[in-house]
């Protein structure tokens, strides 16, 4: 019975996605050569500049713009902020081609630099091992938001998909909001393991820590901190620096005050050893973490 449930769930994404998966074509397959742009005879094809590791519904998609904004920063070769390369070889160990056609989709004249940002390339099984076999000379960007705060972004956008998807098919919801956006939202806020693994394999040199309630509370400064990591001029003043950028409407209720405590004892030792490990972290911008 359950089993069959689930087989209606998918094939009724299917049937109600067939005109939304251009947009999701990062998701179906790893690119390859025939899909990139091409580009200008003096620019020169290498290895991103940078790779955005984490976290989904932690600003992600803002910063990035902002970076793009700098006149030193060009688009991918497939003009995509997720590439999402990384998470389609399972348990495959990557192959020395894919790992060319990864490092093909960068370019950019001299004096610019080129990258992505998949946010789940540090939680994504494997992906993290395969970002290191490939580009293990890139640099590392990282934003971190109140994990009680990310995880009901992520539960909200989860819980808006499955509306759009399965309509009034509570169901079919039930089914999407119970066995996958929940658990995948929560989860996705338990990065401490993760970050300990990505300290064995960068040096921490080439990573970059941000914060997302610094990066609102004073944008310019942890902009120009970014561009500076980045190589770049860190003078430059991007345009519209508080654009929303992919924000959605809440349609769900915001947490009570017991359901935040729950919240902060479980999330509690994840917060106090990613602390150990970036100690530039303010816990005071995440109250429910003050002790």
């Amino acid at each position: 019975m359950f089993r069959e449930h689930f087989k209606r769930l998918k094939f009724s994404f299917i049937r109600s996605n067939k005109n939304e998966l251009a947009h999701y074509k990062p998701m179906l397959g790893p690119f390859g050569l025939r899909d990139m742009k091409s580009i200008p005879n003096d620019w020169k094809v290498r290895a991103p500049d940078f790779v955005g590791i984490s976290s989904p519904k932690a600003g992600t998609s803002w910063w990035y713009s902002l970076i793009l904004d700098h006149p030193q920063v060009q688009e991918n070769r497939l003009n995509e902020k997720e590439l999402a390369y990384f998470y389609h070889y399972g348990l495959d160990e990557i192959n020395q081609e894919a790992i060319s056609t990864y490092r093909q989709a960068f370019a950019a004249p001299k004096g610019s630099i080129s990258g992505e940002w998949s946010p789940s390339y540090l939680w994504f099984p494997l992906a993290l091992e395969n970002l290191f076999k490939t580009v293990p000379e890139t640099k590392i960007l990282i934003m971190l938001r109140n994990p009680i705060d990310r995880y009901l972004s992520h539960l909200n956008q989860a819980s808006i998909d499955s509306k759009h998807r399965f309509g009034d098919n509570e169901e079919m919801s039930y089914l999407m909001e119970t066995f996958w956006a929940y658990p995948d939202s929560f989860l996705q806020s338990c990065l401490s393991t993760q970050l300990k693994k990505l300290l064995s394999y960068y040096d921490r040199s080439q990573i970059l820590l941000l914060q997302y309630e610094k990066c609102k509370k004073n944008t310019q400064k942890e902009i120009s901190r970014t561009y500076k990591f980045l190589g770049i001029d860190d003078s430059y003043q991007p345009n519209e620096q508080d654009k929303l950028v992919n924000k959605r409407k809440y349609i769900l209720e915001d947490l009570n005050s017991k359901q935040r405590k729950t919240l902060a004892q479980y999330y509690m030792d994840e917060v106090d050893q990613t602390v150990k490990m970036f100690p530039e972290i303010d816990v005071n911008l995440w109250e429910d973490f003050i002790t």
